[in-house]
């Protein structure tokens, strides 16, 4: 139906043109010069899986020549107030299909695509202090003689993969998988007569008599999320194109803590060990867009941000255990909490001639809220109040996106 109205509008189109041709004067240019010729007036693009659309196009000078050809240049100016849907639109709304490639290279629709991308995130605000070198312990006059040893994470690689799909000229469905985990293994020592005072320990376990001048600590932090994005098109020219998306995201963030004080005879090893698990899941929302910056060579900058609402429980553990003593202190907590969540992403992408190929890089900030990471835990077994606090753990570092478009 949708192709035999196109076919009638070209023929009604034709007629017009022979028509014109037929009273005009020997001056005016024939319809079937041997120059090549673009309609300027009308447009009409078959799209899937729409239905064949109708575009009436405003001449404007053609950005740049990056889907020309020597043996096809376009004759006139051509571009159109939004360019082609179909899934190219997400991005697939781009400012290239405002020039459509020459006849002699036919137009792709892509309806599916899948994309990798490359994760190297630092996270911060979850460092734990273990251990601080002291002149004795417990004894008073007793005073910090060095730095203290922290188990800081540091930048460590994950990844994102994932798929989309196109519902309409100008919408898609997104499923991202995304997994990270950073490891963190330390140690402190310090000489005698000096000894460690171990600061992840339950108070009242050890007394002036403990006495350690080495301690080891190891830290983990494992996340994992499923996102599933519904994504549209709000805007778009020749120039620029920004869009919205709502949908859902499940995650998981597991927080492993362990430090270990060997401790002389006769009191012996001591370690103590938490875990923190947040598991939540719940709606977001986000805005994305990009904008030309070198047409000529399908350079442009892009951004996104997007806030999730996680409704979830938190499970931490702390258990400390000596060698001879066996276990001192075991305890945990289950905290239901809600988990506001900020992304944000800004960097440069860039696209192949036919958008099969999309090639990014930037720079990616998440910030977690209202958490309860493994320093505030600490702290709150210790004080004895066993109520931790609402923390911010926040990740941060470069991403860099590969993506085919079919």
């Amino acid at each position: 139906m949708h192709c035999a109205r196109a076919r009638l509008v070209g023929a009604i189109i034709l007629l017009g043109g022979l028509a014109s041709s037929v009273f005009a004067s020997d001056d005016e240019p024939s319809l079937f010069a041997d120059e090549p010729i673009l309609m300027t007036d009308v447009v009409i693009r078959g799209q899937s899986p729409a239905p064949t659309q109708l575009r009436v196009a405003q001449t404007i000078a053609q950005p740049d020549g990056y889907y020309t050809t020597p043996s096809m240049p376009y004759a006139q100016p051509y571009t159109q107030p939004c360019p082609p849907g179909t899934a190219v639109s997400l991005p697939a709304l781009d400012p290239y299909s405002a020039c459509p490639p020459p006849a002699t290279v036919p137009w792709h629709e892509f309806h599916f695509g899948v994309f990798g991308e490359f994760l190297y995130l630092h996270p911060r605000n979850a460092d734990v202090a273990y251990a601080v070198p002291q002149n004795g312990l417990g004894v008073p006059g007793s005073t910090p003689i060095g730095p203290v040893a922290v188990a800081d994470p540091g930048f460590s690689p994950g990844f994102r993969a994932g798929a989309f799909f196109a519902v309409g000229p100008e919408s898609r469905v997104i499923g991202t998988y995304t997994w990270f985990k950073s490891t963190t293994d330390t140690s402190v020592e310090t000489a005698a007569p000096n000894v460690l005072n171990p600061l992840a320990l339950f108070p009242g376990t050890f007394n002036a008599g403990f006495t350690a001048q080495q301690a080891t600590a190891s830290y983990d932090l494992n996340l994992q999320m499923i996102d599933i994005d519904y994504q549209t098109v709000a805007e778009c020219c020749n120039m620029y194109w920004w869009g919205y998306s709502g949908g859902a995201r499940y995650a998981r963030l597991v927080q492993d803590f362990s430090a270990t004080y060997p401790f002389a005879p006769p009191d012996g090893p001591t370690s103590v060990t938490t875990t923190s698990t947040f598991q939540g899941v719940g709606p977001r929302a986000g805005l994305e867009g990009e904008r030309m910056i070198f047409p000529s060579i399908g350079l442009r900058a892009y951004g996104k941000t997007s806030a999730s609402f996680l409704v979830g429980k938190f499970n931490p553990t702390y258990q400390q255990v000596n060698q001879f003593g066996g276990t001192e202190v075991n305890t945990s907590i289950k905290v239901d909490r809600i988990v506001p969540v900020l992304d944000f992403e800004l960097g440069l992408a860039w696209l192949s001639p036919r958008e099969r190929v999309r090639i990014s890089g930037g720079y990616l900030i998440s910030a977690w809220f209202n958490m309860i990471t493994t320093p505030g835990w600490i702290d709150a077994v210790q004080n004895g109040s066993f109520q931790p606090g609402s923390d911010t753990l926040t990740f941060d570092g470069l991403t860099a996106r590969a993506e085919v478009r079919f």
